[in-house]
């Protein structure tokens, strides 16, 4: 029997603890590639690695530059990277191969024989979307320490036969999401009924999507949308965002007068987070009638004319319960803006 011969075993013949040890003190490529094998390799790999670093993933799907990857949490390099592509020419020099239900993966390897942490993937004809979509969700099974940071999305000249939807549905949640271009609005309203987004949001589609959709945004930092149509009541109501920004929606007077009255009456920390808004309604929204809220015109002594860059001298002031100011302004035409003075406690 030669050298090869006696370092050779089969690994899931070990009992359990022995197998987890050997698992847990391999790289993390070759942790990957022995996930492969099979659904049963990805659950014991799974269970077995305990990745102590937690990781970042960015998502990125364009016409010509679709990829996943990870990299650690304090690091800018990138540790693992998926690239999917179309298969051309000889993609097997120097590389690993593995066949999924169709889907081809290459991992390149160092002269060494080492995994680089570099792959690619290769789907069949017309099911790029659905090899997107597993492996993320087999990364998303295998590293359960593990926060999208970013989702980016160029809807631009992406094939009609490429659902982004379906490429990002075992997606459940991520920090920030982008999407780019007006060709959006065919995945829009499905993206953001299946995906939480906890940090921002954007969207450069200005194209009416159809259809309002109850969405999963539950965004602290920013959101910016240049077509809100999609967007009910419910959703305005549970804003708690720093800076919003909703070109292009259909709320109508009541909408605006509920969002400030629940403002007005919410001590709770639950809309705390809220600091500057800007709304664009249809016509005919536009003015509303503040008085039954309790609002009150500019007064010197209550706060500054300006709120960073917008002159707040005609907006309206609304009182809330633990003393906090909100100001209301109407101009310009068909635009509702709301802004809260942080630390303004006057009568």
């Amino acid at each position: 029997m030669d050298v090869d011969e006696e370092e050779t075993f089969d690994l899931f013949t070990l009992p359990s603890v022995a197998r987890d040890r050997v698992i847990r003190n391999m790289s993390i490529f070759d942790a990957l590639s022995l996930s492969f094998i099979s659904p049963d390799c990805l659950r014991i790999v799974s269970g077995a690695i305990r990745y102590q670093r937690p990781l970042n993933m960015r998502i990125n799907i364009s016409e010509h530059d679709t990829f996943i990857s990870l990299y650690g949490e304090k690091e800018t390099v990138t540790t693992i990277k998926f690239e999917f592509r179309k298969l051309e020419g000889d993609w097997s020099a120097n590389k690993e191969l593995w066949d999924v239900d169709g889907i081809k993966i290459f991992a390149v390897k160092l002269p060494s024989g080492e995994f680089a942490g570099f792959y690619q993937a290769f789907a069949p004809p017309d099911q790029e979307d659905v090899c997107v979509n597993y492996i993320l969700a087999h990364l998303l099974n295998l590293f359960t320490r593990c926060t999208v940071q970013l989702l980016y999305v160029n809807f631009v000249s992406l094939r009609d036969e490429f659902l982004v939807r379906r490429a990002v549905s075992s997606l459940p949640i991520c920090e920030n999401m982008h999407l780019e271009g007006r060709e959006c609005r065919r995945d829009h309203n499905g993206i953001l009924a299946t995906t939480a987004v906890t940090k921002s949001y954007r969207s450069s589609s200005m194209v009416f999507t159809g259809k309002r959709v109850v969405d999963k945004l539950r965004c602290t930092d920013r959101i910016d949308s240049m077509n809100s149509s999609w967007m009910t009541r419910e959703s305005l109501l549970n804003l708690n965002c720093t800076n919003v920004i909703l070109d292009r929606s259909i709320f109508i007077q009541s909408d605006l007068l509920a969002f400030l009255k629940k403002w007005q009456k919410t001590t709770d920390g639950s809309m705390d987070r809220i600091k500057r808004m800007e709304i664009g309604v249809p016509n005919s929204v536009l003015p509303l009638d503040l008085k039954e809220v309790g609002g009150k015109p500019w007064s010197t002594k209550r706060r500054p004319q300006w709120f960073e860059d917008w002159d707040c001298c005609n907006g309206i002031d609304i009182k809330r319960a633990d003393g906090e100011w909100c100001t209301v302004l109407q101009r310009p035409l068909n635009t509702f803006r709301f802004v809260v003075w942080k630390n303004i406690n006057n009568p």
